[in-house]
């Protein structure tokens, strides 16, 4: 998950720097515990 999360924020901050303007809201969500069924996360 952090190599993830490090790839999207990458590739936000680069949009950003190039000038590109999506056409609707980006929304991001990070979730805890994604490998022990979600316990304490998402579930």
């Amino acid at each position: 998950m952090k190599g993830f999360i490090s790839a999207l924020w990458f590739a936000l901050e680069a949009l950003k720097a190039c000038g590109v303007k999506p056409k609707c809201n980006v929304e991001i969500s990070f979730t805890a515990d994604e490998e022990t069924d979600s316990r304490l996360g998402i579930g």
